[in-house]
This record gives C-alpha cells, sequence and structure tokens, in this order.
C-alpha cells in the first residue's frame, strides 16, 4: 500500500511541469504573470472547494468547527501565500529561462530544504538525520542542475 504514495507523489511532481506550460498558455494569452497566478489559484479554490463540499455531503469529510480557525499560530496560514509565490514564479520565469533550467533548480531547492528539514526536525516533523549517502545525493543533485543549467 506504501507504494501508491511513492506513485502518487511521482505523479504529482509531473502534474507540476503540464501545469506550467497550461499557465504559460495562459500567461500568452492575458499578458500579466500576475493576472495568470490569480486565475490559477482561483480555479484550484474552486476545485478544491467543490471536493471538500461534495466529500463534506457524503460523509467522508469531517466539517471543523468555527472555533478550530483560531487555534493555529498566525503563521500557519501562509502556506497560501508561499503558493502563490510559487505560482508566479514558475509563470514569470519559465518562458524566460525553460522549463528544464526552471525545474532542475526547482527542484534541488526542494530537496536540499526538505534535508535540511528531515535533519532538525522542523516544523515538529519527525527527524531523518542527514547521513554520508544523503551528502553524496545533494553534490549529485547539485552537479545535475550545473550539468541542464550549462548548454
Amino acid at each position: 500500500m506504501n507504494s501508491i504514495y511513492y506513485l502518487l507523489a511521482f505523479i504529482s511532481g509531473s502534474v507540476l511541469t503540464l501545469q506550467v506550460g497550461i499557465n504559460g498558455k495562459l500567461l500568452h494569452s492575458l499578458g500579466s504573470p500576475v493576472l495568470t497566478s490569480f486565475i490559477s489559484f482561483m480555479v484550484g479554490t474552486i476545485g478544491l472547494g467543490v471536493i471538500y463540499v461534495c466529500a463534506a455531503f457524503l460523509g467522508v469529510q469531517t466539517v471543523p468547527s468555527l472555533q478550530s480557525f483560531s487555534l493555529p499560530s498566525w503563521w500557519v496560514w501562509s502556506g497560501g501565500l508561499l503558493g502563490a509565490f510559487y505560482i508566479f514564479t514558475v509563470i514569470f520565469v519559465a518562458p524566460k529561462i525553460g522549463f528544464a533550467n526552471m525545474f532542475s533548480l526547482v527542484v534541488a531547492g526542494q530537496i536540499i530544504l526538505a534535508i535540511l528539514f528531515d535533519h532538525f526536525g522542523v516544523l515538529g516533523n519527525q527527524i531523518h538525520s542527514l547521513t554520508a549517502l544523503k551528502s553524496v545525493g545533494v553534490a549529485l543533485l547539485i552537479a545535475g542542475v550545473y550539468l541542464i543549467q550549462t548548454n
């Protein structure tokens, strides 16, 4: 059953490339990376809203109390802003440096920060120590990004 999580993670990464391509077409039509990002988020928000309401109606999703919205610290609400920054950045950057250059840097940033988060247990996550093999992996990742960036 764990293999489904790995497959979903891989598909999710693949879909990001498709999303950037689709948003690039929308950018070409609209001419504004900010408006394109806004529309991308708005369509995603509507889609998630429909899924949530359907799941709640079917009883497979619980509905939180209004009080539960006041429980988290203020900074946990920033995730949407970080997502908007990501969407805007890839919409803005992909046409200028290309998909491979952009995504090699995106993936490198994700993996390097993820390894640090794992090693230090950032945000209360379980600690997964940095090992020699992970360090070699990061070095190879950086080398791979360098090779992709050089034409």
